[in-house]
């Protein structure tokens, strides 16, 4: 979770879209309640088109994530580092 040195980690059985915004529900209801902004890495279920200037999200995930008022900045394509 950034600087706070909190992390919220969830086994799940695969990476699949149902799983990966359920998992994303329970995140954002406790551990990251309140945060404003995500950083996905590029799994299919959350980037729909992981490009290197200008991402595509998933519409379940990017549904998920306005639902939530979060905003979804996908890692950059080999180079994962955001300088935000």
């Amino acid at each position: 979770m950034g600087v706070s040195g909190r992390l919220y980690a969830e086994a799940t059985l695969s990476q699949k879209i149902d799983d990966w915004c359920a998992s994303h529900v329970r995140c954002f209801e406790g551990a990251w309640a309140g945060r404003r902004r995500w950083w996905p890495d590029n799994i299919k279920a959350a980037v729909k088109d992981p490009s290197r200037y200008e991402p595509v999200l998933n519409e379940t995930h990017a549904d998920l994530l306005d639902h939530y008022g979060v905003q979804g900045f996908p890692a950059r394509v080999r180079r994962p580092r955001r300088s935000t």
